[in-house]
C-alpha cells in the first residue's frame, strides 16, 4: 500500500528517479542504480548493459528499440527477455539466449518484414499508444510472470518457458496462447552463431 504523501513526493520528478526512490524503500537491502539517459541506437544500450548478467526489456518508445536491445544484447553476449502491454492485453518473452535460442530478427528474417519505419506515419504509433493506457492489474501480472521467468534462467531451477516462444495474456478473455519464436539459420544478426541450440 502506498499512502497519498508517498505518491506526491514522486510528482514531478523523472521516471527513472522515482522508480528507483520507490524500490529502495521497499528493500534497503538492495542497491539500485537508476540512469537516466538518452538512448538513441544500439551503441548506447551497449554501454548500458555491459557486464551485467540479463537484459529485462519493457521499453515501448521509439518503436525500434526492442531490435536495438536485441542487437546490442547479441553483440554482448547477454540474454534478455522482452515484455510489454496493449491495453488489456500483456506479451511476456521472447527469452532470449545469445547463439542457442531465437532472437528478435529471426522472426523479421522468417516474415520478410521490414524493421524500418516512416516518419511521415510516428503520429499513428503515438494515437495508437494514447488508446491504450497503463492498466495496473495487467503490468502486475506481466510483471510477475516475467520474474518467474527470470528466476527460473538466473537460479538454474528449470527453464524458461519463453525460450523460443511468446506469450500473450488476455485478461478479458482470461486467456494465456503461446506462439513460437525459433532461431532462423538466415538470421542477419544471430543466424552465423557457432552454438547449437539448446532450448528446442
Amino acid at each position: 500500500m502506498i499512502c497519498k504523501n508517498s505518491v506526491q513526493c514522486f510528482i514531478g520528478k523523472p521516471k527513472v528517479a522515482a522508480a528507483g526512490e520507490q524500490l529502495a524503500r521497499f528493500n534497503p537491502g538492495v542497491t539500485f542504480e537508476p540512469v537516466q539517459r538518452l538512448i538513441a541506437g544500439p551503441h548506447e544500450i551497449c554501454d548500458l548493459i555491459k557486464g551485467v548478467d540479463l537484459v529485462v526489456s519493457c521499453v515501448d518508445q521509439p518503436s525500434e528499440i526492442m531490435m536495438w536491445v536485441n542487437q546490442a544484447a547479441l553483440e554482448e553476449n547477454i540474454s534478455f527477455i522482452e515484455g510489454e502491454y496493449h491495453g488489456i492485453c500483456a506479451e511476456i518473452g521472447p527469452f532470449v539466449i545469445p547463439f542457442e535460442t531465437g532472437c528478435l530478427a529471426c522472426e523479421m528474417t522468417a516474415s520478410n518484414a521490414d524493421v524500418g519505419k516512416m516518419a511521415e506515419f510516428d503520429w499513428i504509433e503515438q494515437a495508437t499508444w494514447l488508446r491504450h493506457p497503463n492498466i495496473h492489474f495487467v503490468t502486475a501480472m506481466a510483471a510477475n510472470l516475467i520474474c518467474s521467468e527470470i528466476c527460473k534462467h538466473l537460479l538454474g531451477v528449470g527453464k524458461p518457458m519463453t525460450c523460443n516462444r511468446r506469450y500473450l495474456l488476455n485478461t478479458q478473455q482470461f486467456t494465456l496462447t503461446s506462439s513460437e519464436f525459433l532461431r532462423s539459420p538466415a538470421c542477419n544478426q544471430c543466424g552465423h552463431g557457432k552454438n547449437v541450440s539448446t532450448y528446442s
